[in-house]
């Protein structure tokens, strides 16, 4: 939700974004199937940037980062094994992705400049999968801001709290 109260969906398998007033009552839609600016081929995320910026992420790992008012900027793409996002008043991003590389082996978190790259690597996950055969999206780690911009990272299925 942005600072307004509008929220924003994916339709239409992910290429096209509804956009929701604080009222529930649809505002506009924008987004049609494609490569090019305004076009999407699977948005599997939507997460709100600073000053109300919009970042839409494709399961490509590509990110089309938005203007308030809707209006493509630029796209970043996300590092390998992306899995969630939240972005941080800097405009950098915290990332939780499964980075195969010497520097980040065992490290789930990243902190990603708002071109891509990947500054910092941190944090430590128990590697024990927690798979539950009827929900398979419950074994996902989620990213989410909290207070004294901070953040949770919680297993779907599991809670659990580090430092």
């Amino acid at each position: 939700m942005d600072s307004s109260g509008r929220f924003l969906v994916t339709a239409d398998g992910g290429t096209k974004v509804l956009v929701f007033g604080p009222d529930g009552k649809r505002q506009r839609e924008f987004g049609q199937v494609g490569r090019g600016p305004g076009e999407f081929t699977h948005l599997i995320d939507v997460v709100f940037g600073p000053g109300d910026s919009v970042l839409l992420v494709e399961s490509s790992r590509l990110v089309h980062v938005y203007s308030p008012d809707y209006k493509p900027l630029r796209d970043v793409v996300m590092p390998p094994g992306y899995q969630a996002m939240m972005s941080l008043p800097d405009g950098r991003m915290v990332v939780r992705a499964n980075v195969r590389t010497a520097a980040s082996a065992g490290l789930p978190l990243h902190i990603v400049s708002p071109g891509g790259i990947i500054e910092r690597s941190f944090g430590s996950v128990d590697p024990t999968p927690r798979i539950v055969a009827e929900c398979p999206q419950c074994s996902e780690w989620r990213l989410s801001p909290a207070p004294k911009q901070s953040f949770w990272l919680i297993r779907a299925n599991r809670y659990e709290f580090t430092k």
